[in-house]
């Protein structure tokens, strides 16, 4: 039995794939869950499962008891009139697990960030970029950054662009409901750009770091090479499903009359509107990390809709 490791955000589309990738590897994982149901399912995949939230004090210990590192994926990614929720969730969750993490002697913490602390972009950003967001997601997850910085534990911060890969909830799945259902996505012309991240690529970083001396203290952006627009990710699913998806105004979208991904803030619209580009040469230098091109991973990401071997199977 390889050394431990707790993964908060274990039951969530990302966190499968990182516990999978982790127990491959030969450790011994263990995730933090909210439900009794999520708990039944980490375990049928060989995770040891801990059910608590980022605030319960009697689950974080249980599940950093013997663990020599920590996976810290959990976080609030939710709807903008609930935003009041963020600061409890990036903000304190992640106080109280650095907290908890050094008295139970953890060797390491791994977080997941991501490229929205760096807010609408209209330039090229690397690492060391103004740090601008203005929206409870991405400010949050700055004073989070903060926050593993100053816990006195070894760390290793990823900064990540829209996640993509087969059942990833936001960026495959509910797109592809919201294209299917006629529903608005996209934002005025569709031209503002975004630099993508496959899952599989992050999940491969993630464990790098736990290992390799180039990761500590460090912070990478972790993004595909390619900058690719909105309208042209979109358009993989308008060709899986053969309707067009909706693209809402811009003006209408800021002041709150449409609501493309769930409910958009108006610093979230600037951020799909923006033109700059991430670059993550750094952790391709010290991590040996590739990244998957967009077209691959668009066609591994919607292979698992049932019109895909018709479609875009065929391409």
């Amino acid at each position: 039995m390889g050394e431990k490791i707790l993964v908060t955000g274990a039951s969530g589309s990302i966190g499968s794939y990182v516990t999978q990738r982790l127990i491959d590897a030969g450790y011994q994982v263990t995730g933090l869950t909210r439900s009794s149901e999520n708990a039944a399912l980490l375990e049928s995949r060989g995770v040891t499962p801990v059910i608590g939230s980022m605030n319960d004090v009697p689950a974080l210990e249980k599940g950093l008891a013997g663990a020599f590192a920590v996976v810290h994926l959990a976080g609030w990614m939710g709807v903008a009139k609930f935003s009041s929720n963020a600061v409890e969730q990036n903000v304190h969750g992640t106080e109280l697990l650095s907290t908890q993490a050094l008295d139970a002697g953890i060797s390491h913490i791994t977080y997941l960030s991501t490229i929205g602390v760096y807010g609408p972009l209209e330039d090229n950003a690397t690492e060391d970029h103004l740090l601008n967001a203005k929206d409870a997601y991405g400010d949050t997850k700055r004073r989070a950054e903060e926050i593993i910085r100053r816990s006195g534990i070894n760390h290793t911060i990823f900064r990540a662009g829209p996640v993509i890969g087969p059942d990833i909830n936001t960026w495959t799945e509910l797109a592809y409901d919201r294209v299917k259902g006629r529903k608005p996505i996209g934002i005025g012309d569709g031209r503002g750009t975004f630099n993508y991240t496959p899952v599989h690529n992050l999940a491969d970083a993630i464990v790098e770091s736990l290992t390799n001396s180039a990761a500590i203290k460090e912070t990478f952006n972790v993004v595909g090479d390619e900058q690719i627009t909105w309208r042209h990710f979109l358009q993989y699913y308008e060709m899986l499903l053969g309707t067009q998806a909706i693209y809402a105004p811009a003006l209408l979208s800021i002041a709150g009359a449409h609501t493309p991904f769930l409910s958009i803030t108006p610093e979230g619209v600037g951020t799909m509107m923006g033109t700059g580009r991430v670059f993550s040469e750094k952790v391709k230098s010290s991590l040996r990390l590739r990244f998957t091109p967009f077209h691959e991973a668009m066609l591994s990401s919607l292979s698992e809709f049932p019109e895909f071997e018709n479609t875009l199977g065929k391409l």
